[in-house]
């Protein structure tokens, strides 16, 4: 059962993940994609997010930037645990492309 607190947790992990998350901002990891900082490059990459609903205290929020040229997908799965102030976040790539991507 979601306790008033679970609610106030889950507050409390929005208002962390929306501005870092969203599609005008720059997220909070980096990393380098043919010479250039992800920082550079992320904001004109196809954009999507989603939620899951894992059971009553785990919420996952996926957020993929995917690169229209060369189909180079990164996924950043962000766990929130509505019992606990804690959030954990897994970046994981994924090459969708016919190729090889450039250099990371």
């Amino acid at each position: 059962m979601k306790t008033q607190q679970d609610s106030r947790e889950e507050d409390k992990m929005k208002d962390f993940l929306v501005p870092k998350f969203s599609e005008d901002s720059v997220p909070p990891f980096s990393f380098s994609y043919n010479g250039e900082l992800s920082s550079e490059f992320l904001r004109n990459w196809e954009f999507n997010q989603e939620t899951i609903k894992i059971d009553n205290k785990k919420t996952e929020y996926i957020t993929t930037y995917t690169d229209p040229k060369t189909g180079l997908a990164v996924h950043c799965i962000c766990t929130a645990f509505s019992d606990f102030s804690a959030l954990e976040w897994v970046i994981k790539f994924h090459n969708t492309g016919q190729y090889e991507t450039p250099i990371m």
